[in-house]
């Protein structure tokens, strides 16, 4: 886990979202389809906001990109998934989409959902749609203030939030063949926030901070 908390944090010195996604190397491929339109970025930012379930999977079924790219009309040029790492823990009625990590978890689905629907089903559900680095380099894209969505759901005290961004990297082959911090190592603690590590102790599980 820590590993991962290496991978998603190492994007922290990218201020700006310097990443390959958002320095226009993504936008308009063949494999990610055409980019958004200003209006479908609008209204998927609003959706993600309220939040709409329904009106957040019409637009993805719209345009994919809307997973990959920052939001030009957010003012820090968030991404979906900081959107969506920054919805209140306690917004929703238990099981609503923006309880806890219910809208990250909602667009987990539609990002496997268009990569498995790009490879006519794929291989084994193994999604292709987004970069060569997969949904870790999604999870690691960073906004104008330098933030990973992983920062946003620990500055909020999303322990949920926190914890599936994590498993993410997790789940991750290329993160885990490159990523390897035994316990003893010093950086296993400098590479996330107090915030984050406080969330992650067992005793913080359900709960804000």
């Amino acid at each position: 886990m820590f590993a991962a908390c290496k991978a998603a944090f190492s994007g922290l010195g990218q201020a700006g979202g310097s990443s390959r996604l958002s320095s226009g190397s993504g936008p308009g491929s063949s494999s990610s389809g055409p980019c958004p339109t200003d209006k479908q970025l609008e209204a998927f930012a609003k959706a993600l906001t309220e939040p709409d379930p329904d009106q957040i999977s019409s637009l993805v079924s719209q345009c994919r990109q809307l997973l990959l790219l920052p939001l030009k009309c957010h003012p820090a040029r968030s991404t979906a998934w900081h959107l969506a790492a920054a919805a209140p823990p306690a917004s929703c009625r238990e099981g609503a989409a923006g309880a806890g990590a219910g809208l990250l978890r909602l667009l987990l689905r539609l990002y496997r959902q268009q990569g498995q629907e790009e490879a006519g089903g794929g291989i084994m559900g193994v999604a292709v749609v987004g970069p060569p680095g997969g949904l870790a380099e999604v999870l690691s894209m960073t906004n104008k203030r330098g933030h990973t969505c992983l920062h946003t759901a620990a500055a909020r005290g999303n322990a949920e939030a926190v914890r599936l961004i994590l498993q993410q990297y997790d789940n991750n082959p290329s993160t885990n063949r490159s990523s390897s911090i035994s316990s003893s190592s010093p950086c296993r603690t400098a590479t996330t926030t107090p915030i984050a590590a406080e969330l992650l102790r067992p005793d913080k599980v359900g709960r804000t901070a």
